[in-house]
């Protein structure tokens, strides 16, 4: 049996890749004393697309309404209308000129019937005044009068309670309707703010792509040596070689166990 040895195993490239492959290595060295050792420079234009002038006609158009004096008075007359309404309150001032027509349509009943009356109490050639008529008179003319005034306040108390029914009707409206009236200048303000979005998009897409392109072009010698590496590399047809040092001892150790066993002693001579 041999002694205790080491077996050296070497495995290397094929001889047709080392040519190659050497000269992807220098290739290699050659780009990184070029980059000295940092690579590529990060892309040097902007890259980020800032806010485009509609979105800043936008945002100066909320900030202007909602800090300033029109949303403000908006606000204090809502208030206002929504308390007066809360409790009760109804501006009857625009209701006069009804009231005014109410009244001289009273009025004018009124001396229609003044007139008869008073024409009964004087008399004429073919209806002489009756005995008392004085008297009879003065009452029918009360009666007309008070007619009269009833049938004012009998109109204007159906036409204000009607004002305030309808105002109570129209608080709950109010209220729903608010909001959305003191926003509606927003709305238009958010839809050019809308136009501005799209043309910064836009505008971001054109600096993700010149950043590509950039990044593409300063990596394509890298990429390129990569893609070559890959092509060269691999086992092809690679040599494998396995050596074993000599051992004079383990040898002659072999050939005495081996005479031993046909009864020679190659020492005895």
């Amino acid at each position: 049996m041999a002694g205790g040895g080491t077996t050296v195993t070497k495995t290397e490239p094929w001889e047709e890749q080392k040519p190659y492959l050497e000269a992807g290595f220098k290739k290699a060295g050659t780009l990184y004393d070029k980059y000295q050792g940092k690579g590529p420079a990060y892309y040097g234009g902007p890259t980020l697309a800032g806010f485009s002038p509609l979105e800043q006609d936008a945002q100066r158009a909320v900030a202007g309404y909602a800090m300033g004096p029109r949303a403000a008075m908006q606000q204090a007359g809502a208030e206002r209308a929504m308390i007066g309404g809360l409790g009760g309150q109804v501006d009857y001032s625009q209701y006069a000129p009804m009231a005014d027509v109410y009244r001289q349509q009273a009025e004018s009943q009124m001396q229609k019937g003044l007139a008869n009356v008073r024409q009964g109490m004087v008399g004429s050639i073919n209806m002489p005044v009756q005995p008392g008529g004085g008297s009879r008179g003065d009452l029918a003319q009360e009666r007309v009068l008070a007619q009269g005034q009833k049938s004012i306040a009998q109109n204007l108390a159906q036409m204000y309670g009607g004002a305030y029914s309808a105002a109570q009707e129209r608080v709950p409206q109010f209220m729903q309707q608010y909001p959305s009236i003191m926003a509606a200048p927003l709305s238009m303000a958010g839809a050019v703010g809308g136009v501005g979005e799209q043309q910064r998009a836009m505008t971001q897409e054109q600096i993700n792509r010149d950043m590509a392109r950039d990044q593409y072009t300063k990596n394509a010698e890298q990429q390129a040596l990569g893609n070559y590496m890959n092509m060269v590399s691999g086992n092809y047809g690679g040599t494998q070689t396995q050596t074993a040092p000599s051992d004079p001892f383990g040898t002659l150790m072999s050939l005495g166990s081996l005479a031993s066993g046909l009864g020679w002693n190659p020492l005895a001579g």
